[in-house]
Order: structure tokens, then sequence, then C-alpha cells
């Protein structure tokens, strides 16, 4: 769900108090060409998920993660199904320079799949749902501990 949109600018409005946001998505909806200063995730649960990402079409399939960096222009096309919309400010954890060298390596986008990472995905897949768990939970210190997970992910991502 895009709530402010400019043009092809995206303002990723947050959970309050925090610099993320979790969207698990059923809609059917589309969402046209935006972008935004967000790191995205989406990881399709039920059914596929069809897009484009820096003008290359994308087909996702169920537990796909897919990695849109920040600035790049994307577009979803309206699609049956569930998916978890993931947005997260990297600028909080740019400053480590090894997940510099990471984002570059994915830039502008990423996808994983248990095809092309076997040795990560599913760990992945997991920390994904993990996250979701935690920022549906009213527990202390949310925020932190997603953004631990995240850049877990990061390093999973780097050494593989």
């Amino acid at each position: 769900m895009i709530e402010k949109l400019e043009g092809t600018h995206e303002t990723v409005n947050y959970k309050k108090n925090t610099n993320i946001k979790l969207y698990d998505n059923s809609e059917y909806e589309e969402y046209p060409d935006h972008w935004h200063s967000s790191l995205e995730i989406v990881m399709p649960i039920k059914g596929l998920y069809y897009g484009v990402c820096a003008g290359d079409d994308i087909r996702l399939r169920e537990n796909d993660v897919f990695i849109v960096c920040p600035g790049t222009i994307h577009h979803y096309y309206a699609c049956k199904g569930e998916r978890l919309i993931f947005q997260i400010d990297f600028n909080v954890i740019h400053h480590i320079r090894a997940l510099e060298s990471v984002m570059s390596m994915l830039s502008p986008s990423y996808l994983i799949t248990p095809e092309s990472q076997p040795a990560i995905h599913d760990k992945i897949q997991k920390m994904l749902i993990e996250i979701m768990d935690i920022y549906n939970s009213d527990e202390l210190m949310t925020e932190a501990r997603i953004y631990a997970i995240m850049i877990n992910v990061f390093v999973m991502i780097g050494r593989n």
C-alpha cells in the first residue's frame, strides 16, 4: 500500500517511532512506477507476484526473497495472493563499511531463491518471518531486534 506518492517518489510512512514498515499484503492492487529511499524486501507467502524493477521483468514465487535497493524505480502488478512487503531505512546501518560493499553487490535489486542461494535462502526466509512476528509484537526493543536480524541477513548475503 502506497500511502504517499508524489510523481514517482513514495514517502514511506514508517511504524510510529521507528524506521521500519512491514505490510502483510493480500490486496489485489497495482503499485505504479515508484521509488523510495528505503530498502525494500518482498517475499510472496501465497501465490506468484509480478512486476518490473529497473526495467527488468520480475516473477516471484512463494518464499522467493526480492531485495530492491533505495532509489530504484519499480512497479508491481495486481496479483492474487499474499506477500510480505518490508521497508527499512538503510541509512541507520549503511555506515558499516562491509555492508556498503554488500549493497553495491545487490544494486539495483537482488533475488534470492532456493536455486540461486541454496545455502542461505531458507535461513533468510525464516528470518523475515521472525521479523514479521517481532514487528507485530508489543515487545520492547523491536526496532533494534529487527535491525540486528537485517545485519545478519546482509552478512549472510555478503559471505555467499
